[in-house]
């Protein structure tokens, strides 16, 4: 059963929806709307972006060897699924996530939309009657604020006022330096409804790993 946009926004007096698409990095693009805006656009399906957005590079440029990127650039048509809403953690007015689906003026769906993609390749399992499971792992490294790019990114400071400089694998000691950080993360997933299984310390000085439950 999907989830009644209008009600879930009221419940949750959400002003603001950032409507996101995944361009083919994985890069987050999209609008931000006022939450009415978005269940007006909901309805009459009026909320668009140009199709170019599904080619950008990794640094938001275009591929080079592309010449009829303008004929991608007709705007395309994004529907929310409702099943992806959730509550964004961080802003101070309250706001909330949605993934978006892109289609083509004539309802079909645009074939270069990563989202489109995924679809055809779990339509390929379904055929055989499998079930892909998958448990996401995010890696990430913790540094210090860097204002002045002619500068290496550092460590940043833990709990015990020093930055880390050597290796520590499954250091939990060192995962305690970041306490803080990892609270917010911890409540910021579970604000989302991401299920975290497990969180270590990687190789790396200051190099942490989330480790999401298996599911669809």
């Amino acid at each position: 059963m999907s989830v009644n946009l209008e009600q879930w926004i009221s419940d949750h007096n959400i002003d603001e929806v950032e409507c996101i698409v995944p361009d083919i990095n994985g890069v987050q693009r999209g609008k931000v709307l006022p939450a009415k805006k978005f269940l007006a656009s909901v309805k009459d399906k009026s909320l668009r972006i140009p199709g170019s957005v599904f080619i950008c590079t990794i640094d938001g440029h275009y591929p080079e060897d592309i010449d009829d990127i303008w004929d991608k650039d007709p705007d395309k048509i994004l529907l929310a699924d409702p099943d992806t809403i959730c509550v964004a953690p961080g802003f101070t007015s309250p706001t909330a996530f949605v993934i978006a689906d892109a289609y083509n003026g004539d309802g079909t769906e645009v074939d270069i939309a990563p989202r489109t993609i995924l679809k055809k390749v779990l339509g390929l399992y379904q055929d055989k009657g499998w079930k892909p499971i998958i448990a996401p792992e995010v890696e990430f490294y913790l540094v210090s604020q860097n204002t002045d790019p002619d500068f290496p990114l550092t460590p940043p400071t833990g709990q015990s006022g020093r930055a880390e400089t050597a290796s520590q694998p499954y250091g939990l000691e060192a995962m305690n330096e970041y306490e803080d950080i990892i609270d917010h993360i911890y409540d910021d997933c579970e604000l989302m409804g991401l299920d975290i299984d497990t969180m270590i310390h990687e190789m790396g000085a200051a190099q942490l790993e989330v480790n999401f439950m298996h599911g669809d």
